[in-house]
């Protein structure tokens, strides 16, 4: 069951309580659980909204009656696009459990939130980070890659849970960069979203683990320029570290240039 009102809602842990890859793991509860606790209102979308939250996941059967009943009869309301949200979430579960012909049936739930304005759906950028990794399910990096990026640079006002989305999304940004082998191209998003240079690093660490060490090599090297400030020099060097055990001449390079850059860190 997800909490209905604010009061009920679990106050989020703060960031440094828990691991990285914890904190992005609990994302689409976490969102759930906002958006349910944003539905106040005492109109007939409202309480069939909240109805829905009540159900949701337990009772998916409920849910999805719910959900359908907002859709059908109130298509204008403001939980429209948080309903078509929801059956993508149940059916990504589904897909998630062994059933991967839902993810069909999840991407597009989450394409219908994407044909809502940007700025006035709260969870449009969340939607298009579920659809990117329908398609990432389906090896379709492209339109995944396209997506990803979209839930970092589309901002609707009132976003949810909108730093651990960037950070989830930006995941699976350097995943997808790093399955279609395409280092400028991530170089040019990463600058352009001013994305922390950081984010290169583990693009480079990525690419080590796909067995990919000059496309490592042209994702990081570019990055060693003056005013790169300390935890992008550590993330270089540990990249460097692991670079060594492949490419001996190009980790020694990058570390002889990150000490000149970064000598007091």
């Amino acid at each position: 069951m997800v909490a209905v009102a604010a009061t009920t809602a679990k106050p989020p842990m703060a960031a440094r309580e828990i691991p990285v890859v914890a904190a992005v793991a609990e994302l689409p509860d976490r969102v759930v659980e906002e958006v349910c606790a944003r539905t106040t209102g005492p109109q007939p979308d409202d309480q069939l909204f909240r109805g829905a939250c009540a159900a949701y996941p337990s009772d998916a059967a409920d849910a999805r009656k719910k959900l359908f009943e907002i859709i059908a009869k109130f298509p204008s309301s403001e939980h429209a696009p948080a309903a078509y949200l929801f059956f993508g979430e149940l059916f990504f579960r589904d897909a998630e459990s062994g059933d991967r012909s839902k993810y069909e049936l999840a991407r597009q739930a989450y394409e219908k939130v994407l044909q809502y304005p940007v700025a006035t759906t709260p969870v449009y950028a969340y939607a298009a980070y579920r659809c990117a990794l329908v398609w990432s399910a389906t090896n379709d990096h492209d339109k995944a890659l396209q997506l990803f990026q979209d839930a970092l640079v589309k901002h609707p006002e009132h976003p949810v849970q909108a730093p651990l989305l960037a950070q989830a999304a930006t995941d699976g940004l350097i995943l997808a960069y790093a399955a279609r082998g395409r280092p400028a191209a991530a170089l040019l998003f990463f600058r352009s979203s001013a994305l922390p240079p950081k984010t290169v690093a583990a693009l480079g660490e990525e690419y080590l683990r796909r067995g990919a060490p000059s496309d490592a090599v042209a994702a990081v090297e570019p990055v060693l320029q003056p005013g790169i400030v300390g935890e992008t020099c550590v993330a270089i060097e540990v990249f460097a570290s692991h670079l060594q055990q492949v490419d001996a001449s190009a980790a020694t390079r990058i570390l002889a240039r990150a000490r000149v850059l970064c000598p007091s860190h």
